[in-house]
């Protein structure tokens, strides 16, 4: 949605780090395990 421009404009800066972060699977992994606590 971010992405794609659903959500308004974002600076491409911080969609690189969104998408940097996204490929982090470790990362991800953590925040779905702290979501489910």
């Amino acid at each position: 949605m971010i992405i794609n421009g659903e959500c308004g404009a974002f600076s491409m800066k911080l969609l690189q780090c969104f998408l940097a972060a996204a490929m982090q699977k470790e990362w991800v992994q953590k925040v779905e395990m702290d979501t489910e606590a």
